[in-house]
């Protein structure tokens, strides 16, 4: 809890379902942590039923953690949450479609704006997300996504509102640029949960179908965990693979890797791609949701299509046949990222939504 900032004095609240590794968690810590050094005072609740990994994160950072999800019963929460927003002057901006159903029984005595944003490409078409989704647009003063492609799926379930559905991409810290030292190896990267809609099984494949030649000088680290890792470490018998598991330390991630692989099925904005180019890490990604807004072909990374291990093996050996090509793409990709999504510039755009 940072110095000043309790549940009583705090202004901004975003509220998660939990704080748990994760895109849209990892955001919500790092906007919060960004408004928090622009002077406002800000907290999360978080609605997990156990302590989460980035809870402590956030408080390194001075944000103030809550915990409503501590209280087992849905009535207990649903009073803990009362307790904290009925009533009080301030911005709400819930992160998650469980968050905002969590909500329903506050969201009416809430005074001041409401903000929901939407970080995934999911419309959550079901009749009872429908039902939730219906019943919270009147108190939700925006809503908000990351990704035209996200905006466009949502409107074709739940209707449009060009007055309250705005984009605001995701932003990240920024570190300064720094060459990275060129290793013997090529060393790839996967980072992110480990489940099957991510395509990890995909790079392995393509990292098997190297040349043994190719493959002696590679070798792959997979940061994250999740209900594949089983079957990902039996797939990864016989190949030059490092499993870390669950690693929170961004830099520690970003120095251990060259590339960034990502060859997930679908995706809103992927953090972790966002997180390695801004420390000049290029990816290799597929051309879904917006990968293609910050991979740009053959300027700050490669572009292929999904499901597809052979384009990824291609890549691979491109990048093998070209040792200056990471460093082109290394330099592009920190520059793009500093100029459109440095963290307190999505902050600052936040801030006049807010307000707005």
């Amino acid at each position: 809890m940072g110095d000043g900032v309790t549940e009583e004095t705090a202004r901004t609240v975003h509220v998660v379902s939990s704080l748990q590794i994760g895109g849209a968690e990892r955001f919500t810590v790092d906007l919060a942590s960004a408004q928090l050094r622009a002077g406002c005072a800000v907290s999360i609740i978080e609605l997990g039923p156990d302590e989460q990994a980035l809870a402590d994160d956030a408080r390194r950072l001075g944000v103030c953690v809550i915990r409503a999800g501590r209280h087992r019963s849905r009535l207990a929460r649903v009073a803990h949450l009362a307790g904290m927003l009925a009533g009080r002057a301030q911005v709400l901006h819930i992160h998650n479609p469980g968050a905002l159903r969590a909500l329903l029984p506050v969201l009416p005595t809430v005074r001041g704006p409401v903000i929901y944003t939407r970080h995934g490409a999911s419309p959550y078409a079901a009749p009872s997300w429908r039902a939730v989704h219906r019943i919270a647009r009147p108190f939700v003063d925006r809503v908000t996504f990351v990704t035209r492609e996200a905006r466009r799926s949502y409107e074709a379930v739940h209707g449009a509102s060009p007055e309250r559905h705005v984009v605001v991409e995701n932003g990240v810290p920024v570190p300064p640029y720094a060459p990275r030292r060129a290793a013997d190896r090529l060393r790839i990267g996967m980072v992110g949960r480990l489940v099957q809609l991510k395509g990890q099984h995909h790079v392995l494949d393509a990292v098997r179908a190297l040349g043994a030649a190719a493959r002696a000088r590679v070798e792959l680290h997979a940061f994250g965990d999740g209900p594949e890792r089983d079957r990902l470490r039996e797939l990864a018998r016989g190949l030059p693979v490092v499993f870390h598991g669950t690693v929170l330390d961004r830099e520690h991630i970003y120095a251990a890797i060259d590339v960034l692989v990502v060859a997930s099925r679908t995706e809103g904005q992927s953090l972790a791609i966002m997180e390695a180019m801004a420390r000049g890490v290029p990816a290799i990604a597929t051309r879904v949701g917006g990968n293609p807004e910050f991979v740009r072909d053959d300027d700050t990374g490669i572009l292929v299509p999904p499901g597809d291990p052979a384009a990824i093996r291609d890549a691979l050996e491109r990048v093998l046949a070209e040792p200056a090509l990471l460093a082109r793409f290394g330099r592009a990709s920190h520059a793009r990222i500093a100029a459109h999504h440095a963290i307190d510039a999505v902050a600052a755009t936040y801030r006049e939504l807010y307000a707005s």
